[in-house]
């Protein structure tokens, strides 16, 4: 991870940049979001077959998960299929006790 700088060259956390915050939050965020969908198609491996069919029905729809540019959706499938070779290639059952 990089560490970012402020313009005096003093490196920025979240007391002197609150958007620095924001951005390690999200951050994390995105990580634990994709880890718990890996986690939980380990233990229902149809889980990633439907979720794409969720969001689809979702954008289709005019209720506040459906608010989203295309831009989103598309990051979303972008996301999926990410975690779907994630898992093909990795064999996390592997790292587990059976």
């Amino acid at each position: 991870m990089v560490m970012q700088t402020d313009a005096s060259g003093a490196a920025l956390t979240s007391e002197n940049d609150p958007a620095y915050e924001v951005a390690l939050t999200v951050a994390a965020n995105d990580r634990l979001l994709k880890a718990l969908i890996a986690l939980m198609a380990m233990k229902d491996p149809g889980l990633l077959k439907e979720l794409p069919t969720v969001f689809a029905l979702a954008a289709r729809e005019d209720g506040v998960i459906g608010e989203a540019t295309k831009a989103t959706w598309e990051r979303i499938g972008t996301e999926i299929r990410s975690i779907r070779n994630f898992l093909k290639t990795e064999s996390p059952q592997e790292h587990f006790d059976a």
